[in-house]
Formats: structure tokens, C-alpha cells, sequence
């Protein structure tokens, strides 16, 4: 048999492995998003009389469907901080290049 035969016919198993293992890490994941949300709507500040921020279960809805565009689930590996993490990030970035644009401004 050819070298690149045996090569494929050995990494193959090991692909359909990693595939399965992706998909069903994904799934697990989106149910704890949904198991999350749950807990967030039924602890909320109507609940136990508290005055509660719901900021975090906004930012968990937007992360849910940020997510989920186009009907699949892409890969959030270190939970929904990171998320949060990811667009703050992002915010922090656009603020700098906001600073930057102004000062493009002022020197020219």
C-alpha cells in the first residue's frame, strides 16, 4: 500500500475523534449558556426582592447570540468571561483608536 494511504487511513479515526469531541463540547456549552440564563431570570431582582443589576444577564444574552449566529455554536472555550473579557477588549481598543483619531486631529 502507499505511504500516504496508511498516513490518511491512521490520522482518519483520529479527525472523526477531534470532530465529535468539537461538536459535543460545543453542545454542552450552549446548554450551560441556557442553564445560566435560567438561573439569571429566576434569581433576578423580581424574585427576591432585591434590587439586582441585570447587566450581567444582558451581556450573557448578547455573548448567547453573539454565538450563535447563523445557527451554529462557534467555539467558546474558557466560558462566558472570556466572552465578557473579549468584549471589553474589544470596547477598550475602540476607545484607543478613538483617542488616536483626536489626536490626529489636534496636531493636524
Amino acid at each position: 500500500m502507499p505511504k500516504g494511504l496508511l498516513t490518511y487511513q491512521t490520522d482518519l479515526p483520529t479527525s472523526i475523534y477531534k470532530r465529535w469531541f468539537i461538536k459535543n463540547t460545543q453542545e454542552k456549552h450552549f446548554k450551560l449558556l441556557i442553564y445560566r440564563q435560567r438561573w439569571l431570570r429566576t434569581n433576578s431582582s423580581l424574585s427576591n426582592g432585591f434590587f439586582r443589576s441585570n447587566t450581567p444577564s444582558k451581556s450573557y444574552q448578547y455573548l448567547s447570540n453573539l454565538f450563535l449566529s447563523n445557527g451554529k455554536l462557534h467555539l467558546f472555550w474558557y466560558g462566558w468571561q472570556a466572552g465578557l473579557y473579549f468584549l471589553v477588549s474589544r470596547e477598550r481598543e475602540r476607545e484607543r483608536e478613538r483617542e488616536r483619531e483626536r489626536e490626529r486631529a489636534f496636531y493636524n
